[in-house]
């Protein structure tokens, strides 16, 4: 893949620099996997081209903009799908929580659920700004029938987010 009116060498450099980006993914991909008690080379084939797929494809992003952003990166984005998306789920997280949303409706969700909670997260950063917001077990974020647990760094990433399954999940959560 070449652009016109670069130089041989402004394309090489062009392709590099996009393969030093695909490389640094790959390893944050790999590492998410294996702090997910698996092995990527353990990973059936098509589980590989999907958890590479929407690796490349993930730019980190504001999720919300307010008093302060909301965002991901690719390592928390991998963290949450990796670990509760069904068709992503293997190694110690298959007894993990699942979403119950197709894998390109999480975001939406996320986007919903964390909105359902902004008042209390806009008020809790301005009477700790460098504290995470938390809200887990008997304190999580209910949103459309089911309870979340939400984890927000102080400098607004999102670090967790996950739905329960039931009640007895949610009281071991404290």
């Amino acid at each position: 893949s070449c652009y016109v009116g670069l130089t041989d060498e402004e394309n090489k450099e062009i392709h590099n620099i996009w393969h030093i980006q695909l490389k640094e993914k790959e390893t944050i991909l790999k590492n998410e996997i294996q702090r997910a008690d698996s092995n990527w080379n353990n990973l059936p084939f098509e589980q590989q081209i999907k958890l590479l797929y929407i690796t490349y494809r993930f730019e980190d992003e504001v999720l919300l903009s307010w008093s302060k952003s909301i965002w991901w990166d690719l390592e928390r984005f991998l963290h949450i799908v990796i670990r509760h998306t069904a068709d992503l789920q293997n190694g110690s997280y298959k007894e993990k929580t699942i979403f119950q949303y197709e894998f390109s409706d999480i975001r939406n969700l996320i986007i919903s659920v964390i909105t359902s909670a902004q008042k209390e997260i806009e008020e809790e950063f301005k009477l700790n700004p460098n504290k995470n917001f938390k809200r887990q077990g008997k304190r999580a974020v209910y949103f459309n029938g089911n309870y979340y647990r939400v984890e927000i760094e102080a400098s607004g990433r999102l670090l967790t987010f996950h739905p329960y399954n039931d009640e007895k999940e949610r009281e071991k959560d404290n």
